[in-house]
């Protein structure tokens, strides 16, 4: 079976069977004789119906709610002496828990959720109709009593509702799959508060998606649902109408212009997407960009792995950073002989006051998205139970799970999903909400993000270690090499002594100062590479700056440069530094080829100039670059490497000065800066004029745009190319984590780890094509060890894999759950749970359990140690394949 008929498939099993669509209609029946004999001696009624989604054809048969709307002839918007009887008659004989809202009862009978809503009716049954049918007469005359009382437009959104009914009618059962499939696919989007409107918005984007691929001719579902899903790719620029009940002159010139714009299809005054919701739909984008990945790997790879295309974005622990409770305590189990056709959920006390509508999207869509993969292999009744419950167990809490013990009937809350339409077999799912050890922090959010940046920096030991190799480094140097090259000095720079480094990555940049010859100084590498595989490290490998090399778990660079020290005759009053780097760029501007050509060239002369730089800066901008590298360390942008690290530390300076500008040093506004710009690189404009002016810059690179500057050097925009694109990238993750630390700020302390959660997911970041390789058959453990900083052991099988990107995440992510410990109340966050965390992040649900294998037996060995100084370390091996 093709990818489309797959897909095709799948959306019409998400459809209502025929006995749920019997009982549902038992019980609008039901609903219907209750309401009519209770108050219809006092209301002209003229009808009741049911409407909504389950009207439509586009309902999910596991979340199928229900309008029922009650058409009043003589009763106006919004009926609140009707409503309070409703409410009455609800409690004393449909469901005596019914809840009265704004502008629905909401109840629950035979399993199905109920919202009842009174509408006025505009039909009538005997004559002046003009042969219409009775949506178009009820939508047409409710638009006109609008035109004359568009204030209100809301109270008449029930009055309407036929019309959207009817628009959906009409559609295609083509139609009606791409819908399923987009509410199906949002269901499986965690993204706190967009609960209103959502279902509508997702079915008329995919009843749009659904006309243009009609429109060419095709009913191709993986088409369509591709034109759904770019949509909201490109939200801001969507204009989305229809003229099935009005028309283009209908809507008001200023709903027409604005963007982005949903037109309800029966009402021209409602633009479903206003600035809040067009908010929530954007932030879908990166993972409706994330499913077409998928998609696109499932049509190379063949089959049909639908838990795989629709695994819910974004983690489990990632959709609770908004609540001061946390799901824990699960107990997961399954049982045949049910007799339920639709799931359930049971509140309890515990979870009083709990908005639990995401998880209750992701189990209920998870399991059905695992029986589906598991009827398409075919698999038996029992191992589909069995299967189901093992993935559902890992989704929620990767790693071991004890026999089960206790009941379900005890915990805060419970879930019950048949697995599939018409099951006999059903998973119960129950859990505590309980405060996390992460979220409980007794600190504010910018208190915590400050000790956390603080907590990056290398420690005095660190410090005091990396210094002892630096002496020893020079001490090689001006002996084996001192009495056949000038050397003027030979400093360590880069972040080491920026102040900006941050311990688990803490490379040493090495600059020899030369007085004599120019670069590349071919002669001088050579020759400092054999002194380098002598006496400091045989498998040292020369680079195009110079030579790197492993000392004692330090990554070394050692770079030759030009001195130009008293060259140009500057006052005495400067420093080395300031006179090296004036010098310097007085050399490139007599040699305005040099300057033009490659920028990495006299990059080393003028290192100095940039430690000088960021010594300027306070420690409070030390701690805003420290994050902004953390942050980025997290996000994975194939290809970027080079310049990246100070390129964040130059963002993180200039978002600090910002805010020291306003008078504050708060690092939750400070790092908030640092993402904004990321946000909105595309404009960047930043230069400093430290070690030049701004007359010196040339006019082509004045007018480049993103621009930030060197602040060492005028020639060298930092975003100029590749590294630019690069930056633009990375604008999705920035408003992701903007958004976690939005959430974060309204509970009590931070979740750092969640904040941090690397973007995109493991898998993600090691994709297709099948010619490249990715990391598989893992092996995780931990032990004693003193180990400082992290160690990377490569081995035959990792021969040119770039592993820059699973380094950051692993090192990252560790280093995250492990801060829980510099709050007096993480004394619980243990090694097992960095390593479960570990576990989680590369293999969802991978099944793990004891081995015999060896560390030593796989392509690529990363060594972590649990926080700075603690005395553990785990290991994380894997293959290359």
């Amino acid at each position: 079976m093709s990818l489309s008929s797959s897909l095709r498939y799948f959306a019409d099993t998400l459809a209502p069977s025929h006995g749920l669509v019997l009982k549902a209609n038992k019980c609008v029946e039901q609903i219907r004789q209750v309401v009519l004999r209770e108050l219809g001696d006092r209301y002209s009624i003229a009808r009741i119906r049911p409407l909504g989604s389950f009207g439509k054809k586009t309902s999910l048969w596991f979340n199928m709610d229900i309008d029922v709307l009650v058409y009043l002839n003589d009763e106006m918007p919004p009926f609140d002496k009707f409503r309070e009887e409703l409410d009455d008659l609800v409690t004393l004989h449909l469901d005596e828990d019914c809840k009265r809202g704004s502008g629905a009862i909401t109840f629950h009978l035979d399993g199905f959720k109920i919202d009842l809503l009174p509408a006025r009716n505009y039909f009538q049954q005997h004559g002046g109709n003009g042969g219409k049918s009775r949506e178009e007469v009820q939508v047409s005359n409710a638009l006109e009593y609008l035109k004359q009382n568009p204030q209100l437009g809301d109270a008449f959104s029930t009055t309407l509702s036929e019309g959207a009914v009817k628009f959906e009618q009409l559609r295609s059962s083509f139609s009606h799959s791409v819908s399923r499939l987009a509410k199906f696919w949002s269901s499986t989007i965690g993204v706190p508060g967009f609960s209103y409107g959502r279902s509508s918005i997702m079915e008329y984007l995919g009843a749009r998606a659904a006309e243009e691929e009609e429109a060419e001719g095709r009913q191709d579902i993986v088409l369509g649902f591709r034109r759904f899903l770019r949509m909201l790719l490109r939200v801001d620029e969507l204009a989305v109408y229809w003229t099935a009940f009005y028309r283009v002159e209908d809507i008001p010139e200023a709903i027409l212009k604005q963007r982005p714009l949903l037109v309800d299809p029966s009402n021209p005054y409602n633009n479903f997407l206003d600035d809040e919701r067009a908010g929530y739909l954007a932030h879908m984008g990166a993972f409706a960009e994330v499913t077409l990945s998928r998609l696109d790997i499932t049509e190379k790879k063949g089959g049909f792995p639908i838990d795989d295309l629709f695994e819910p974005q974004p983690l489990w622990p990632a959709i609770f950073v908004s609540s001061p409770k946390l799901p824990g305590n699960f107990l997961v189990t399954s049982e045949s002989g049910s007799q339920k056709l639709l799931p359930e959920v049971e509140r309890r006390p515990g979870a009083k006051g709990v908005d639990t509508s995401i998880a209750k999207g992701y189990i209920f869509s998870f399991v059905d998205a695992l029986t589906a993969a598991a009827k398409f292999t075919r698999e038996e009744k029992v191992s589909v139970a069995n299967n189901v419950q093992a993935l559902l167990q890992q989704f929620i809490s990767p790693g071991f799970w004890p026999p089960p013990s206790g009941r379900h009937e005890d915990r805060d809350m419970t879930f019950t999903v048949p697995i599939g339409r018409e099951s006999n077999e059903v998973i119960i799912i129950s859990f505590d909400w309980t405060v996390s050890l992460i979220s409980c922090h007794t600190m504010s959010l910018s208190g915590w993000l400050r000790k956390y940046a603080d907590s990056l920096a290398p420690s005095d030991k660190d410090e005091a270690r990396a210094g002892r190799v630096i002496a020893r480094i020079q001490d090689v140097i001006h002996r084996n090499l001192g009495d056949r090259f000038s050397i003027d000095r030979i400093r360590p720079l880069g972040s080491y002594l920026k102040k900006t480094s941050i311990w688990f990555t803490m490379d040493i940049d090495i600059v020899i100062y030369l007085n004599d010859g120019e670069p590349p100084f071919e002669r001088f590498k050579d020759e400092l590479e054999d002194v380098v595989t002598i006496h400091l490290d045989e498998d040292c490998k020369t680079t195009r700056r110079g030579v790197g090399f492993l000392v004692e778990g330090f990554e070394i660079d050692l770079l030759p440069a030009k001195s130009f020290l008293n060259q140009y005759g500057y006052a005495d009053g400067r420093d080395a530094a300031e006179t090296q780097v004036r010098s310097a760029i007085q050399f490139l501007r007599n040699n305005p080829h040099l300057a033009s050509g490659d920028k990495l060239t006299y990059s080393s002369s003028l290192s100095e100039g940039a430690v000088k730089f960021e010594q300027g800066h306070s420690a409070f901008s030390h701690s805003i670059s420290r994050l902004a590298k953390y942050w980025s360390l997290t996000i994975g942008i194939p290809g970027f490497s080079f310049g990246r690290s100070t390129i964040m530390e130059c963002l993180g300076a200039r978002a600090a000065e910002e805010e020291e500008e306003k008078g504050s040093q708060n690092v939750l506004k400070g790092f908030r800066r640092f993402l904004q710009m990321i946000v909105a690189a595309q404009s960047l404009n930043i230069v400093w004029d430290i070690f030049y002016r701004v007359r010196d810059i040339p006019a082509a690179i004045c007018q480049q745009r993103p621009l930030l500057l060197d602040p060492t050097n005028p020639y060298n925009n930092l975003l100029e190319g590749d590294l630019g694109k690069h930056l633009l990238k990375m604008g999705r993750f920035a408003d992701e984590t903007l958004e976690r630390l939005r959430r974060a700020e309204f509970q009590e302390g931070c979740p750092i780890e969640i904040i941090f959660i690397p973007q995109p997911v493991w898998n993600q970041v090691f994709p297709t094509p099948r010619s490249q390789k990715r990391p598989r058959n893992y092996l995780v453990g931990h032990r004693s060890c003193s180990l400082s900083v992290p160690k990377i052991e490569k081995r035959a099988g990792a021969k040119g894999v770039d592993s820059s990107i699973a380094r950051g995440y692993l090192f990252a992510l560790a280093d995250a759950v492990s801060a829980a410990r510099l709050d007096s109340d993480g004394s619980e966050i243990t090694t097992d749970r960095v390593k479960t965390r570990l576990q989680e992040m590369v293999s969802p649900g991978g099944g793990w359990s004891p081995c015999n294998d060896r560390h030593g037996d796989k392509d690529m060995t990363f060594t972590i140690p649990v926080g700075k100084d603690a005395g553990e370390v785990i290991k994380i091996s894997c293959d290359w394949r």
